[in-house]
């Protein structure tokens, strides 16, 4: 009702009714809004009010008048969410292969309070900033980082296995003849940065990529160390397997020259095609029994036991032979042979 008409009786100066026209006019109330984000834990206070996880709305008062002259209101609403855990969080994958020298690294955690920190349930006290975890093997870690009042961080971490350079060889097995020096070409891709070999006295050079064998005698596995160019070691045993020689002469070390028909003679005797070239007996003191010379192949070259027709003491001589091998190197052999009746 802001307007309307209200008498007065005798209100007047002469005692005469007065009648009043009245006309009310109204401020607008100002009322604000006020909405305010707060963390689960937190508290506001806005106009004297508190506002809380019991008390998240309501009207209150500000302390100062408008400019009209009236009261001002804000009505207060307040959403509460959870506090979060938030962590910087680095990783550091395998640097060469099978080292398993991978690392993961908490630079930072914040929000929350009171961590506890695991790895695959495996249960970690963090002391301070960085934190760092060694000698991790490559795979995939579930971090987990909880705290008060009720805070979960989750992530799963990525420890990759080292992506170094591999190294592929024409072959790991080497057949070598026996007594022959014989290069090693293992056509290694990529090159290497360095190469070791660890039997440094059966081989030409242990730093180079193309070895020599030196007259192998015996099968022999060679350990082979490689450094890449981001010095990553690689291990390689190369096996050898030498082929023995094959008889090439045949030659007794006894003899008996008494003409009972087994033994008689000494006989050098040849294998395939090699080619006996000379035989030659000496005494011990050096002094020519018997020369005998160029047998074609597969023949032999003997001796009786004498010297001019004259049958010898029995005792120990020595013999030196010449033949020509399949390869047609002339080859030249001594040793001792024994004569006895």
């Amino acid at each position: 009702n802001p307007a309307g008409v209200q008498t007065l009786n005798n209100a007047a100066v002469t005692g005469c009714d007065s009648t009043l026209f009245i006309q009310l006019y109204f401020h607008n109330t100002k009322t604000d809004t006020i909405k305010k984000n707060l963390v689960t834990g937190e508290f506001a206070e806005i106009n004297g009010v508190i506002f809380n996880e019991n008390n998240i709305q309501g009207i209150t008062i500000y302390p100062d008048l408008s400019p009209d002259g009236c009261l001002q209101y804000a009505y207060v609403i307040v959403n509460f969410t959870p506090e979060t855990i938030t962590a910087e969080i680095l990783k550091e994958d395998e640097s060469c292969p099978n080292q398993n020298d991978g690392k993961i690294i908490i630079n930072n955690i914040s929000g929350c309070s009171q961590y506890n920190v695991s790895l695959n349930n495996i249960r970690y006290n963090i002391i301070s900033f960085p934190w760092t975890l060694e000698n991790v093997t490559p795979g995939d870690y579930n971090l987990i980082i909880t705290g008060n009042p009720g805070c979960v961080y989750e992530r799963t971490i990525s420890v990759a296995p080292s992506s170094a350079t591999k190294y592929t060889f024409s072959d790991s097995i080497f057949i070598v003849n026996e007594g022959e020096n014989t290069t090693l070409d293992l056509h290694i891709s990529p090159e290497p940065a360095s190469v070791f070999w660890k039997q440094d006295s059966l081989l030409s050079c242990n730093d180079c990529l193309q070895p020599i064998v030196k007259l192998p005698t015996e099968d022999d596995a060679l350990e082979l160390w490689l450094t890449d160019k981001n010095g990553c070691v690689y291990e390689k045993i190369i096996y050898l397997r030498v082929l023995k020689k094959q008889i090439e002469i045949v030659i007794p070390n006894i003899f008996s020259p008494n003409q009972d028909g087994q033994n008689d003679e000494f006989e050098l005797t040849s294998v395939g095609s090699k080619v006996l070239k000379s035989l030659k007996i000496y005494d011990r003191w050096g002094s020519l029994m018997y020369s005998g010379a160029n047998a074609s192949s597969n023949e032999k070259l003997s001796w009786n036991g004498t010297k001019d027709g004259q049958a010898l003491n029995p005792g120990v001589y020595i013999y030196v032979a010449e033949y020509i091998d399949s390869e047609g190197k002339a080859v030249v052999i001594s040793g001792d042979i024994t004569l006895i009746l």
